[in-house]
């Protein structure tokens, strides 16, 4: 009798693992990356930073390469995407992001059926000179 309630609790216990994986299939993550592009402690955190779609006007310095990518069953969004990146951004000291490109890819399935979409959103992150 105790081998077979060990059988049946590990049984209970590897639906749980299953269940939860195929759920968490079908929930929204949201993933930035970058690179610097000089010494990663050369600034201090800022508290704003501004997204541009176009370099600036004024001189700056680019100090990092951003990707961000967004996936869900609602849609991936380009704008998760681009928050996520500005607040890393100030994290490493950035004026602004200029967002170099940007797309949006419809399609795939979760593991729940829901249909997923994709995004990915590039930018480099500027230091203005003083």
């Amino acid at each position: 009798m105790n081998r077979s309630w060990s059988v049946k609790k590990a049984l209970g216990l590897l639906l749980l693992i299953l269940l939860v994986f195929v759920f968490s299939l079908g929930c929204a993550t949201t993933t930035t990356h970058y690179a610097m592009l000089g010494n990663e402690n050369a600034y201090p955190p800022t508290e704003k930073v501004e997204i541009l779609r176009n370099p600036p006007a004024k001189p700056y310095k680019e100090i990092a390469i951003f990707e961000t990518h967004s996936n869900s069953p609602e849609g991936g969004s380009e704008i998760e995407c681009i928050q996520a990146m500005a607040e890393k951004a100030k994290s490493i000291g950035a004026d602004a992001i200029i967002i170099d490109d940007r797309r949006t890819i419809l399609g795939g399935i979760t593991g729940v059926g829901h249909p997923l979409n994709y995004s990915l959103v590039r930018a480099v992150a500027i230091k203005y000179a003083q």
